[in-house]
């Protein structure tokens, strides 16, 4: 089957490191393309990722709405006369919509990677008056509780349900230097760390999480705060507020490309995002059996249960999330063994990049 994947971008953000591994792994029985609207730059991990079996296909195009840009995507697709166009943008359907007129035997996805954003709902109200060209255009849901949230709001769109899924992380040749460089923000060996990994965008809510800490040391609670995210694609007013909030028990690393190393060496991920589709960094953590504590964000609440794979907090207020930050620090030993059991057999049951990728050609298959 010939594929094309098509972001707007490829930067540093969860549905576009999930294109590339999406990619990687359907190039190994397919014919596969995967094409970015905007010019690659060295900031961007993702493009790293992409293996040799991936045709990597760049446009160089950095307006968001223009002819010359559908006459791009036109020759594009004319040209490569591909079974699918996978579609990871929303800056981007619209063009796909009308395109689908003109590639009759072309199957064209849209993978959902949010909730219903007042953006989303807009343009899914703009695309409802055009579903009498929607005949070849199939919207994916990446959670169950996203799938259902569409689907009652736009029941006249076409939407179906797949788990996003990511290869399984593995530690890199930085571990020994990362182990040792968060055992020297410890106080002592009792000390728990907690991660939080993100662009600073605002629904992260990372000033909240600084705010959280602060109140933490104050109580003389024995923990750490790492944030990891930032770089070139960072909301930087976001990241300097953080930075004005901070006290001795946060540290702002950056950006990192060796996440699992400094996953592995937490306690937990923590997660206080106001919205969110299905946070990769979420199956990064079951991915390695690490205890989640998040707010009630999106697919979230489909990945975690409450007590089995981590703490859910009952709201995103800063008194929310101390309380689960608490209520995870007073597990005993043996839960905490059974939740990194229960994490493990979770993702391999449901979210592995393998399977997710099977569903989407099956999908594809279907359609067709």
């Amino acid at each position: 089957m010939k594929i094309i994947e098509i972001v707007y971008s490829l930067g540093n953000g969860g549905a576009e490191k999930f294109t590339v591994e999406l990619s990687n792994e359907l190039a190994k029985n397919n014919e596969m393309k995967l094409c970015s609207v905007k010019a690659i730059a060295g900031w961007m991990i993702p493009p790293k990722k992409i293996t040799a079996a991936v045709e990597l296909i760049q446009l160089n195009f950095n307006k968001k709405y223009s002819i010359v840009l559908f006459c791009k995507l036109f020759s594009l697709i004319k040209k490569n006369r591909p079974d699918v166009v996978h579609v990871h943008s929303s800056i981007l359907i619209f063009y796909f919509y009308i395109l689908s007129l003109f590639f009759k035997k072309t199957h064209f996805l849209q993978t959902v990677h949010n909730t219903i954003t007042p953006g989303y709902a807009k343009l899914f109200r703009f695309l409802s008056m055009l579903r009498f060209i929607d005949r070849g255009f199939l919207n994916v849901c990446i959670s169950k509780s996203i799938f259902e949230q569409y689907v009652s709001v736009f029941p006249k769109l076409r939407f179906v349900h797949i788990d996003n899924g990511i290869e399984k992380l593995s530690l890199t040749e930085k571990y020994e230097v990362t182990e040792k460089e968060i055992s020297g923000f410890k106080k002592d060996k009792s000390t728990k760390v907690f991660s939080a990994i993100g662009n600073y965008s605002p629904f992260k809510n990372f000033a909240m999480l600084a705010e959280a800490f602060r109140e933490l040391e104050v109580a003389g609670r024995n923990v750490i705060l790492l944030l990891i995210g930032g770089g070139e694609s960072c909301n930087q007013i976001n990241f300097a507020e953080v930075a004005g909030l901070k006290t001795g028990n946060t540290y702002q690393l950056g950006l990192k490309d060796n996440v699992a190393d400094y996953l592995s060496c937490s306690d937990a991920l923590l997660m206080s995002s106001t919205k969110e589709g299905m946070p990769l960094v979420v199956l990064e953590a079951l991915s390695i059996g690490l205890p989640i504590v998040s707010t009630p964000a999106g697919g979230v609440v489909d990945m975690v249960e409450q007590g089995v794979n981590g703490i859910i907090a009952k709201g995103f207020e800063k008194k929310d999330m101390l309380e689960a930050i608490n209520a995870f620090m007073t597990l005993p030993d043996r839960q905490i063994r059974e939740i990194k059991e229960n994490n493990l057999k979770k993702f391999a049951e449901r979210f592995s990049i393998a399977q997710c990728a099977k569903k989407y050609i099956e999908l594809a298959y279907t359609e067709h």
